[in-house]
């Protein structure tokens, strides 16, 4: 499919994944992390929330892209 792809070729799951880590310099452009008491009571048990917005373009970019699928 198209998705794995492109996933594939822009190498997006190891740059999320380095992205997580506290020290990376785009660290900051991430939201907040949730509460580890409120992950344990909801049943999609992500560690980022997820992004809202206004248009599917934007929703379709790197980091609400990332933050969908690969947590």
């Amino acid at each position: 499919m198209l998705s794995d792809r492109r996933d594939e070729q822009c190498n997006s799951k190891t740059l999320f994944k380095q992205i997580t880590n506290q020290s990376h310099i785009l660290h900051r452009l991430l939201p907040a992390k949730r509460d580890a008491q409120l992950i344990g009571r909801l049943r999609s048990a992500k560690l980022y929330p997820t992004c809202r917005a206004r248009t599917a373009r934007f929703l379709k970019s790197f980091l609400p892209y990332s933050l969908a699928n690969f947590q």
